[in-house]
Parts: C-alpha cells; sequence; structure tokens
C-alpha cells in the first residue's frame, strides 16, 4: 500500500509491516515547506506511481523498478489554482486522467509515457474523484471510456 504525508509519498506491506520512504518532494521556493502530493494512482503493469504536484503545477510519477526514486515531471507548466487544486487521478493501460481546477473544472488526459499534448474536458460541476473504466470495443476496434466524477 502506498500513501503521502508531508512532501512525501510512503509504502508499506498491506499489514504494515516495512514501512519505507518511498520518495522526498524537494522543498519548495519558499524554504522550509515540502511540495505537497495530491492524489495517487498505482500503474501495475509499469510499476509506476501516478500523482499531482500542485505547488509545481505537475503531474508526476515515481518508477518504482529503480533504485534512484526521484519524482519526474510528466506534464506541468500551467498555473493551477492552489487552493481549489486537483480532485483526483486515475490510469488505464495508456493514459493518465486527472481533474483540477483551471479556469473551470476540466478533466485531462495525457499519454502515461510521452508527454506529447493532452486532452480536456470541462464539467459543470465541483468533484471529488475520478475513476476511468474501457467500454466494450466498438466494430472498428476503439473504446469508449466511462468516466465517473
Amino acid at each position: 500500500m502506498y500513501w503521502s504525508a508531508y512532501g512525501m509519498i510512503q509504502g508499506a506491506e498491506m499489514d504494515g509491516s516495512n514501512q519505507r520512504v518511498i520518495t522526498l518532494l524537494p522543498r519548495s521556493n519558499y524554504g522550509h515547506y515540502p511540495h505537497q502530493v495530491q492524489g495517487l494512482a498505482l500503474d501495475i503493469p509499469n510499476n509506476r506511481i501516478y500523482f499531482i504536484c500542485q505547488s509545481l503545477s505537475s503531474l508526476m510519477y515515481v518508477d518504482l523498478n529503480h533504485g534512484n526514486r526521484t519524482a519526474q515531471t510528466l506534464f506541468g507548466g500551467k498555473t493551477w489554482y492552489p487552493d481549489l487544486g486537483a480532485f483526483g487521478i486515475a490510469v488505464d493501460e495508456q493514459y493518465v486522467y486527472f481533474v483540477l481546477y483551471y479556469g473551470g473544472y476540466k478533466v485531462y488526459r495525457t499519454n502515461k509515457t510521452r508527454s506529447d499534448g493532452y486532452l480536456q474536458l470541462t464539467i459543470d460541476y465541483y468533484p471529488r474523484g475520478i475513476i476511468v473504466q474501457k467500454g466494450k470495443p466498438t466494430r472498428n476496434g476503439k473504446y469508449n471510456l466511462v468516466l465517473w466524477v
């Protein structure tokens, strides 16, 4: 199991044993305050943890296969509103989905392995999380996605 606490991501076995720090986020520009993690999504096939770092305005990940578990930025550079922030994060085989307030509530989607842009969907209400479920394949072999927010 994994959780975030005061500028770090931690992990433990399911019985609570072997507690450990997975990664520490750097200190903020203000000095003594660490950057905060909002939302975690475990990508089991790629052995990664994805998360939002609100104060860095970034979607980030930690690769659990490497000994150097430094947080890497996958998508960022937007000025997100820190008081409203991120509201959820989810992964499927190809994409990371996350909900942010950025000039309105939006669901974003970006590729898990490369930041090649994003898709955004504006929603009209205050979301509290996100779940992604693949639907049945269509005749042309593509999938429809169902989003609950």
